[in-house]
């Protein structure tokens, strides 16, 4: 899902230099292994290798995106900075809204991946809201079927009571008091 703002410290190495750096942004909630999305990551990299400029050590912005998922051997191989990890913890890539801080170039040279995951973002909100009007929609068809029958099983409840009137009369069959 997206929404709300994040703030993401920089980890492991800074600029654009080469070498056996590591580069990672962490959330500083201090609480969950919550790190900015690799797509983030990566373009900051190469604005930075780009300008010369160093990397932020410290991104506030708009969520996009977070992915939850299990850590697994092939991201612990993928992603250097998941090595400290044990396999099967919960880990969280947030994407983040970054092209504030990328320049024209770096934009235009992301824009098919960043536009692909605009688009699968999309598809699952519009999916999540076919689903949540199904829900709904379903939720109300129960209720109408439960309302039927209790309505139906009162008018039978109301055949089977007595009247006012028959109530009052006597076991002689006499109205008035017994």
């Amino acid at each position: 899902g997206g929404g709300g703002d994040v703030r993401a410290d920089g980890g492991g190495g800074g600029g654009g230099g080469g070498g056996n750096e590591v580069t990672f942004y962490q959330i500083d909630d201090g609480q969950t292994f919550s790190f900015l999305h690799p797509v983030n990551v990566t373009s900051l990299t190469e604005e930075s290798k780009l300008t010369g400029a160093p990397l932020p050590t410290v991104i506030e912005s708009v969520i996009l995106e977070v992915e939850a998922q299990k850590l697994t051997p092939e991201l612990r191989r993928r992603f250097s900075f998941l090595q400290h990890l044990p396999v099967t913890c919960d880990i969280m890539f947030i994407e983040l809204e970054i092209s504030a801080l990328l320049s024209p170039e770096i934009l235009a040279a992301f824009e098919p991946q960043l536009a692909e995951r605009q688009r699968r973002r999309d598809q699952s909100r519009k999916k999540d809201e076919r689903e949540r009007r199904k829900d709904e929609q379903d939720q109300r068809k129960r209720e109408r079927r439960i309302q039927q029958r209790l309505r139906g099983a009162a008018d039978i409840n109301m055949k089977a009571m007595p009247k006012p009137a028959e109530a009052a009369v006597s076991a002689s069959g006499e109205e008035g008091t017994p």
